[in-house]
């Protein structure tokens, strides 16, 4: 590929976020907001992302997961390790009509060499996120 397709390519992609959403030192707590919608607009609002793709890790039932597809310029890809999870979250994606724009899949659990570049090694839960553009 070219460096101009390269750039391209990273234009369309310009944002991925690494979300370990239990702990987090930009967010209130979980428990603290009462909705999934509300704890998205929270998350977004303090990352200040404006579209591109978001990466859910431990996307759990897929309720903040749909509510991070906050408009048309997100794509989210939820990941989690539970089968039950998986199929929870694929459903409220579906029921939603948001399957396609948000996305749902089975992550192994393992650190990747991408979390890595991104994140550090992770130690516990957290939030790590980077702007590739």
């Amino acid at each position: 590929m070219n460096k101009t397709g390269h750039h391209h390519q990273l234009s369309l992609t310009a944002i991925l976020a690494l979300f370990w959403i239990y702990n987090s030192s930009l967010l209130p707590a979980a428990e603290d907001i009462e909705s999934a919608d509300a704890r998205a607009s929270a998350i977004l609002k303090a990352t200040d992302l404006r579209g591109g793709l978001i990466v859910h890790l431990g996307c759990g039932d897929g309720r903040l997961t749909a509510a991070l597809c906050a408009g048309a310029g997100y794509l989210v890809h939820g990941l989690d390790t539970g089968a039950a999870d998986i199929e929870n979250a694929r459903e409220h994606v579906r029921s939603l009509g948001l399957y396609g724009r948000v996305s749902i899949d089975r992550f192994d659990g393992r650190s990747s060499a991408a979390v890595r570049r991104w994140h550090g090694e992770p130690s516990g839960a957290g939030c790590g996120m980077r702007d590739t553009r």
